[in-house]
């Protein structure tokens, strides 16, 4: 077993849309809009199939509305 830290993956352009989406969790909130711009760019890239994008990406917006509540305390009305 190897422990990896997500903060020690790399720059999220290096990373596979995957692993992008792991290390979304922890981008400080000032650049994950930045940061999921461009993982949804590279997901609807890949050759996955239509469901498959759409889940991602509805994981990827999960992520962001996340990060935006927590960072002020309370549910928005948009995520």
């Amino acid at each position: 077993m190897e422990v990896i830290y997500l903060n020690e993956l790399g720059a999220m352009a290096e990373l596979t849309p995957g692993l992008g989406i792991l290390r979304l969790l922890i981008e400080p909130v000032e650049t994950v809009p930045e940061a999921a711009r461009g993982l949804i760019e590279r997901v609807q890239q890949g050759s996955r199939s239509a469901v498959d994008t759409a889940r991602l990406i509805e994981l990827i917006e999960t992520i962001v509305c996340t990060h935006f509540r927590a960072g002020r305390g309370r549910r928005s009305r948009q995520c």
